[in-house]
């Protein structure tokens, strides 16, 4: 296990590893890019306060929200670029699994935007459909492995409801709704082969069968809400990190709590797996990030 203090004077909001794992990234007070080994920064990208990160299949490109702004950065030097028609303090962002998009939730004209990850050219404007409420919802947006489905929060806001669209046309294809009141999602995650659908609704994890578009299960450990979840690589078991300083192991197929790792980092805000499987990291309220051989 490595741990090391990654960010001063804040939490770490946002964990993603490049691919091959030895490099990583977390967001707060700017976006830092660390080797894992020797817990060292490479590169700071001063662009504010970033809460939600993502990164390129290909590893040579990072994207968060930050000043205001969502941004595009370069792995390998200090080329940036704040993406148009994105203003907003807050947002989520997202990668297709081909890499050649990238695809933004919150800007100010209350719509779905997808841009070009090349150039960061955006693509026709209204993609994904315009969000009609007063008080649109900001939430997390993920594709699907396969590229096929985007799954979004509701435009209602009232409403606890995700949205899976086409992955390609942004059009509405289903929606699932949560089996009892619920609230809004925070957080989403895919198994590996696309089957499950994990989202984070407060101190309640749901998992959703993607095939009957249902809820297959859904989980509670304490009143402290979950923060973040992912699946390993190879599918046999999800991690999540809670605001009461514990990450909880769940197995499959009963996808039971088998194992909790605590440790001196705070209330838990983010989780993240390595591509190939091997490692696993958390970041903390402390601003500390831990890593650890999942194997």
């Amino acid at each position: 296990m490595i741990v090391w203090h990654a960010h001063e004077r804040c939490a770490v909001h946002d964990l993603a590893f490049l691919p091959g794992g030895r490099l990583i990234t977390s967001g707060d007070d700017a976006t830092r890019l660390w080797d894992v080994s020797e817990q060292t920064e490479l590169r700071r990208w001063e662009d504010g306060y970033a809460l939600h990160l993502a990164v390129s299949p290909d590893g040579r490109t990072v994207a968060g929200v930050g000043s205001g702004r969502l941004w595009r950065w370069a792995v390998d030097g200090d080329n940036r670029r704040a993406l148009s028609g994105f203003v907003s303090s807050t947002g989520f962002v997202t990668f297709s699994p081909d890499g050649h998009h990238i695809v933004g939730d919150g800007g100010f004209d209350h719509q779905l935007r997808r841009w070009v990850a090349l150039d960061s050219r955006e693509s026709p404007h209204g993609w994904g459909g315009e969000r009609t409420s007063s008080s649109p919802p900001t939430g997390p947006l993920l594709f699907s492995p396969d590229g096929r489905l985007l799954a979004t929060l509701c435009e209602d806001v009232s409403a606890a409801a995700l949205v899976l669209r086409n992955g390609d046309t942004g059009e509405v294809r289903s929606s699932l709704w949560p089996s009892v009141t619920t609230p809004r999602a925070t957080r989403l995650a895919f198994s590996p082969d696309g089957k499950l659908l994990a989202s984070i609704h407060g101190p309640t994890l749901v998992l959703w069968d993607m095939v009957t578009r249902r809820e297959y299960g859904r989980g509670r450990v304490a009143k402290k809400p979950f923060m973040g979840v992912t699946f390993t690589t190879d599918g046999s078991r999800m991690l999540t990190a809670s605001n009461d300083t514990y990450l909880r192991v769940w197995t499959a197929p009963t996808w039971d709590q088998t194992t909790i790792y605590g440790w001196d980092a705070g209330k838990l805000g983010c989780v993240a797996v390595s591509a190939d499987g091997t490692l696993a990291a958390a970041g903390g309220s402390t601003g500390k990030v831990v890593v650890w051989d999942l194997d």
